[in-house]
């Protein structure tokens, strides 16, 4: 057994060995990190030098967002992603395909006005998130540029159209709006066939002409003098070519005239344009939204009542959301929707049906709903798209003008050059699909304006005839 002393020696022996077992080991474990260049993916989160600002522009401007990041050599390469808080709405989502430090709205509109954006900078070793900038955006109308009005592009009919009037808060509703809303909504919600946007094939081209534009004829494969009249001299250019689908819609708009024509299965043979039905309209700046006997000046007036594209009679370029208002972010007129099914009967201001509906609670072809004025939009953190057209309906309705046998479906105009402006990043959907917005408008708060006299044939009288 050893003595006390020889104890103490023991234990002194044995922690110099571990000493000097531990500085032996020191070059290897004694830092964590050799000096030089980290491992990659070992660095932390770095400091913000740049900061997003506030941006102020007029419609429709461009606004651009900056963010950045000190970086060291060697560290890993953040992943930088833009989110977007709308106008009213507290959480902010992932603005598609935003990987830059550099985020530009190409465009703006009104209604974007107060969103806030901000950018994050995602390391394997955590997370930077830049403040919060504000985008506010000025009404064309506060600086004395003209915004959309009666017979622009993005705007045709008058001032007072049926399309183009706001409606009033107190406008009456029909005493039926609860339960033709929920007939409605029976499609819109699943298992129903849902909500639709048409725009590359069963919408409509609109083909804007200058004054000079050399005219030809449009031959009409139905018997009907005045309207053959109106194509005897159309300014459609050579290479107009109609949306794909049965109806081939096309519509010539030559501003400078005042003057529209619109064809349904139109078609190029060899002794040129031919067309099964369709419309002409002189005046389109001061028309009220529809075709009657004021549309054509010429001989068999009468017949004008059941001129048009659509099965209501109801002009196709009428309620179509247009690329230009799209991309601005406002539409200021009353969007046109088709619906699977509708009454058998119709009312103003359409002149005539295809729908075959006998159910007590059926929606008619010329019926006019809104989104209920009450509703503040803002909190629903509604994508931009879906946003533009709540706010269109909220404002100035939605009207009946045909039906489709599947969907719920909208027009949005179809490009004349064969461009795509609507998907993939940066276009009018903001790289969503139709059926992935369009459930977010909140339909079951439509409501039904009061129905006008019931009509099987025309003409339909409107307000005041």
């Amino acid at each position: 057994m050893l003595s006390h002393t020889g104890k103490s020696q023991l234990a002194v022996a044995l922690a110099t060995i571990v000493a000097a077992s531990l500085l032996a080991l020191s070059p290897a474990v004694a830092s964590p990190r050799r000096a030089g260049r980290p491992r990659r993916g070992d660095c932390k989160p770095l400091r913000l030098t740049r900061q997003p600002i506030n941006e102020t522009v007029t419609e429709p401007g461009r606004a651009v967002f900056r963010a950045a990041v000190a970086r060291r050599p060697g560290c890993q390469t953040p992943v930088v992603t833009w989110q977007l808080a709308p106008r009213g709405a507290k959480n902010f989502r992932t603005i598609s395909g935003s990987r830059s430090e550099v985020l530009t709205v190409a465009r703006t509109g009104e209604w974007m006005s107060g969103s806030r954006y901000r950018a994050l900078f995602r390391y394997r070793a955590g997370l930077v998130i830049t403040r919060v900038a504000t985008l506010t955006v000025r009404s064309v109308q506060a600086y004395g540029t003209s915004a959309p009005v009666a017979g622009s592009p993005d705007r045709l009919f008058a001032a007072t159209s049926v399309w183009n009037q706001p409606l009033s808060a107190d406008a009456p509703l029909d005493p039926s709006s609860p339960a033709r809303v929920s007939w409605l909504l029976n499609y819109i919600n699943p298992p129903g066939p849902g909500t639709w946007i048409n725009w590359s094939q069963y919408s409509v081209p609109v083909y804007r002409v200058p004054a000079g534009q050399p005219t030809t004829k449009v031959t009409l494969d139905n018997s009907s003098p005045a309207l053959q009249q109106a194509w005897e001299a159309v300014p459609i250019p050579p290479s107009a070519t109609p949306a794909p689908g049965s109806d081939a819609l096309l519509v010539v708009y030559q501003p400078s005239a005042d003057k529209m024509w619109e064809f349904w299965r139109l078609r190029r043979q060899t002794d040129g344009f031919h067309a099964t039905w369709g419309g002409a309209m002189a005046g389109v700046s001061t028309n009220g939204g529809y075709f009657s006997p004021a549309a054509w000046p010429g001989p068999d007036a009468e017949g004008e009542w059941t001129w048009g594209s659509s099965a209501s009679s109801l002009p196709a370029a009428a309620g179509l959301m247009t690329i230009g208002e799209l991309r601005a972010g406002v539409i200021r007129h009353a969007l046109s929707v088709a619906l699977p099914q509708a009454c058998s009967w119709f009312v103003w201001p359409a002149q005539r049906t295809d729908g075959t509906s006998t159910d007590p609670a059926c929606l008619p072809e010329g019926a006019h709903l809104r989104l209920d004025p009450a509703l503040d939009l803002s909190t629903l953190d509604l994508p931009p798209i879906a946003l533009m057209m709540a706010r269109a309906m909220q404002t100035y309705g939605l009207i009946v003008h045909d039906t489709t046998n599947s969907s719920v479906a909208f027009s949005a105009e179809q490009p004349t050059d064969g461009s795509d402006p609507y998907d993939g990043p940066g276009g009018i959907f903001d790289g969503q699909q139709e059926w992935q917005f369009l459930p977010k408008i909140p339909w079951s708060h439509l409501q039904l304006l009061k129905l006008g006299s019931v009509c099987e044939q025309a003409p339909c009288s409107g307000p005041g005839g």
